[in-house]
This record gives structure tokens, sequence and C-alpha cells, in this order.
């Protein structure tokens, strides 16, 4: 569980410093360990937001 907010801090670090692409990496991996972890849904679905990508970002935002 540590594992997973270390990695969140590391994207939501790179998504304010506009590294989305970077970002959005981080956050699947979260996933990949634990694909219902709400905050990393919740990031993704702001990340996809953020570059207009609306439709993967509903999808992201309905699993949060």
């Amino acid at each position: 569980m540590q594992y997973t907010k270390t990695l969140l801090n590391q994207g939501l670090k790179k998504f304010n410093q506009k590294k989305i692409d970077e970002a959005k990496t981080i956050f699947k991996r979260i996933l990949d360990i634990d694909q219902n972890n709400l905050e990393a849904n919740h990031a993704l679905g702001v990340c996809y937001g953020s570059t207009n990508d609306h439709v993967n970002a509903k999808n992201y935002f309905e699993k949060a």
C-alpha cells in the first residue's frame, strides 16, 4: 500500500510539472497493482481531461 502512495505522489508531481504522459504512465502502474484504486483512476481522468481526451477521461472517472 505504501508503494502505491509513493507512486501516486510521483504521478501528481509529474502532473504538476505538466509532464502528463509521464504522470499517466505512473498512474497506470498503480492500476496494474490495484485496478480499483480510486485515486489513480481519478488522477487518470484528470490527466486525460487536461488533454481534451474526454472519452478516456469519462472512463476513468466512472471507475473512480
